[in-house]
């Protein structure tokens, strides 16, 4: 290590183009402590290891004692948190009700879609078999009756047409 010299009070400025080094400088230059690595004895360890304690908390709110410091930052924190927090779940219920409101309006919707498109079937394979062809008008009232069936099987047993398909898919 090359021989420290010692600065006067004017080496402390730096010089525009200087090359000197302050105190400072030069310590900051120095050689880092060495630091162990994990295949070295641990008998270099201290003999009293440094503890790190953490702790969560979990909840809708602050913890208590970090809410009444943010009260001591700025009061009225916690009105303001209870307020917020109570218009968000009247929003969220809200929302919740429109969604089952819709999916309410949805089915009955596709049941009577269901029910005119099974009768307009019915009716056709009826006026296909009083017109000339009894066995296409039979087939196909025979198909609008199968398809109302299935349908009702399906809503009764409470697995629709996705809900099949899935557990068809688990089953391979």
């Amino acid at each position: 290590m090359p021989e420290k010299q010692e600065n006067s009070p004017d080496d402390k400025i730096p010089n525009k183009g200087s090359d000197r080094s302050t105190d400072s400088e030069s310590a900051s230059q120095e050689e880092p402590p060495e630091v162990l690595s994990d295949d070295q004895d641990s008998e270099h360890l201290p003999e009293d290891p440094t503890q790190l304690i953490a702790a969560a908390w979990r909840g809708q709110y602050p913890h208590p004692r970090d809410l009444r410091e943010y009260e001591e930052i700025h009061e009225g924190f916690t009105d303001r948190l209870l307020t917020m927090t109570e218009a968000e779940s009247e929003h969220r219920r809200a929302l919740q009700t429109q969604q089952v409101e819709a999916g309410i309006e949805h089915f009955s919707r596709g049941q009577w879609f269901a029910f005119i498109l099974g009768t307009i079937t019915v009716l056709t394979g009826g006026a296909t078999a009083i017109f000339g062809n009894a066995w296409a008008g039979g087939l196909i009232g025979i198909s609008a009756v199968a398809g109302i069936v299935t349908a009702f099987l399906r809503s009764a047993s409470g697995r629709g047409p996705r809900e099949n398909k899935a557990s068809e898919d688990q089953s391979k």
